[in-house]
């Protein structure tokens, strides 16, 4: 990986390749394990032998002589590049999606496995009168008229079995809502499995 000898990398000769940003940082993790002999797990880029930095997790544990006393450490470091850059595009596409929810003209709101509210964008909360922080974690028949949450429980449980081969599935139906006020309210809603 580095492209030098051990008796370069020995010692602190292994720092020359980290790259100057992460330096101090991992001598101080590096420092602290050794002083209290605990476990230490750190990230930081390490120059490649073609020039590349490369991202790096790097664990160890003490490792003990046969009577017991501190004798080094004992680790493994793992080439994280590619994963890094796995979890930037995901967060960058995560942060875009979410900015689209947010600006959306319609009300979206999405719910878990248990009907359970986890996303209420800014126009649901224009709509149904409820802030975002309110409606997070209830159940959605919150935002239903009584008389019709016992249908809905029924429907979710034939939607469950059928999938993605339900007939309601991206089918637009005018149904009545319920207004943070008590108000009834007719809407226009579509149902789509993430």
């Amino acid at each position: 990986f580095r492209g030098r000898t051990l008796d370069e990398e020995i010692g602190d000769g292994w720092l020359d390749g980290v790259h100057p940003h992460d330096r101090q940082r991992c001598r101080s993790v590096y420092e602290a394990a050794i002083d209290t002999r605990s476990p230490f797990s750190v990230e930081y880029r390490l120059l490649r032998h073609d020039g590349e930095y490369r991202w790096l997790l790097d664990r160890g544990v003490p490792r003990l002589d046969d009577g017991g006393r501190f004798a080094g450490y004992i680790g493994a470091c793992s080439d994280v590049t590619d994963i890094k850059a796995i979890e930037t595009a995901l967060s960058e596409s995560k942060a875009q999606l979410s900015g689209v929810i947010e600006t959306a003209m319609d009300a979206i709101i999405s719910i878990d496995e248990r009907q359970q509210i986890c996303v209420f964008n800014a126009a649901a909360e224009r709509m149904f009168g409820y802030r975002a922080q309110q409606v997070i974690g209830q159940p959605l028949d919150l935002l239903m008229p009584e008389r019709y949450r016992a249908v809905h429980r029924s429907h979710v449980e034939v939607f469950k079995t059928a999938g993605e081969r339900s007939a309601e599935m991206g089918a637009a139906r005018e149904l009545s809502a319920l207004h943070a006020s008590g108000r009834e309210f007719p809407i226009e809603a579509s149902i789509s499995r993430s």
